[in-house]
């Protein structure tokens, strides 16, 4: 099995393919001025498994551009960026903001029951999960793991929160 890239190279390398977008015209508007955020791994729950990294861009607070790299080779494989300066991409919380999303929030699990959830007791996977679901069909919208008392619940990286994750069917 190939190795995986240093977090650091993975920076290195999402920071130059930003520099290399803002000077095309298509990219320009998500990726001029904008600084990437740290790499999120992301470990794809599809078969075959895989693995990769989703780096955010901002220029400021917005959220403007993102990039999904392969893990082991560092290559870019999805962008994804805002067409317009005034309309930034969906959110993509880091594990801390994705923690705070927690604070009193009252669940539905899976089987039913009711659970408030209680950020002191929650514990986050490293890393981030994704598969093809009614939740997120993109996988620049991958889901922290989350743990509280036995009981598992997803964070999707804008911040809403799930019991599970659905299959969805292809029409």
């Amino acid at each position: 099995m190939d190795r995986e890239l240093p977090l650091a190279e993975i920076l290195a390398r999402a920071k130059q393919e930003g520099i290399r977008l803002a000077d095309i015209p298509y990219w320009e508007v998500a990726f001029r001025g904008a600084e990437p955020r740290l790499p999120q791994k992301v470990r794809g729950l599809a078969q075959p498994p895989y693995e990769y990294f989703v780096v955010d861009f901002r220029v400021g607070s917005r959220p403007t551009g993102r990039l999904i790299l392969d893990s082991r080779t560092g290559d870019v494989d999805e962008i994804t960026g805002t067409d317009h300066a005034d309309e930034p991409i969906p959110e993509f919380l880091t594990p801390y903001q994705a923690a705070r999303v927690l604070r009193n929030r009252d669940l539905t699990t899976a089987d039913g029951r009711k659970l408030r959830l209680d950020p002191a007791c929650v514990e986050i996977d490293d890393e981030m999960v994704w598969k093809p679901c009614d939740q997120s069909r993109t996988p620049f919208q991958a889901f922290y793991v989350a743990h509280q008392a036995g009981d598992t619940f997803y964070i999707r990286a804008d911040g809403a929160v799930f019991s599970e994750l659905t299959e969805f069917e292809v029409v």
